[in-house]
């Protein structure tokens, strides 16, 4: 049976929960609400909260790293070995600075582009051959691009019309032909 490893990239603990690095999380969530797979169990082994579910012919492991996002390969690594799988079947959703507020774009085999989650998993797994679902956060006007930090943005929280937006947002992404390719 194939393994395709699902992670959403994020920060734990209820402090970051609706921050805008935790949109990976959030997207696994939303698809835990709404498309039933099984509910999330702490791994302390493979440093992740998993929900394992299984198609006729495929085995899917969801995953959300309980350590920092900037430690994010380590958990990764950890489970493609646990569960003897190749990088070319991980998926990993994560913010994107770069791309304007609810906008997406799916990659393979492309560099960490300044993100540290997944700068840490290229270095664990040794490539960058896998599937990436960048998420776009950048709702910020010039003005307020100017008076702050990148990082200061990308762990604010979302606003209330923002969070409005992402379920129709992680619709649009689990119809994306592209992304059903690599499901």
């Amino acid at each position: 049976m194939e393994v395709t490893i699902i992670t959403g990239l994020g920060n734990p603990g209820k402090s970051y929960a609706l921050t805008r690095h935790n949109i990976g999380f959030m997207f696994l969530d939303y698809i835990a609400q709404n498309d039933c797979i099984e509910p999330f169990k702490i791994s302390k082994k493979l440093s992740s909260a998993l929900s394992v579910n299984y198609s006729s012919s495929q085995k899917y492991i969801f995953t959300k790293p309980i350590n920092f996002m900037n430690n994010s390969g380590l958990s990764v690594i950890t489970t493609i070995n646990f569960y003897k799988t190749k990088p070319e079947k991980l998926i990993v959703i994560h913010d994107d600075l770069d791309i304007e507020f609810n906008k997406y774009k799916i990659s393979k085999n492309k560099n960490a582009s300044g993100h540290n989650g997944i700068l840490s998993i290229i270095n664990h797994i040794g490539t960058k051959d896998f599937v990436r679902v960048r998420i776009g956060i950048d709702n910020r006007s010039e003005v307020h691009k100017k008076n702050q930090s990148g990082a200061d943005y990308v762990l604010g929280r979302f606003t209330s019309e923002e969070l409005e937006q992402l379920p129709k947002l992680f619709n649009e992404i689990l119809s994306d032909e592209k992304f059903k390719t690599y499901i």
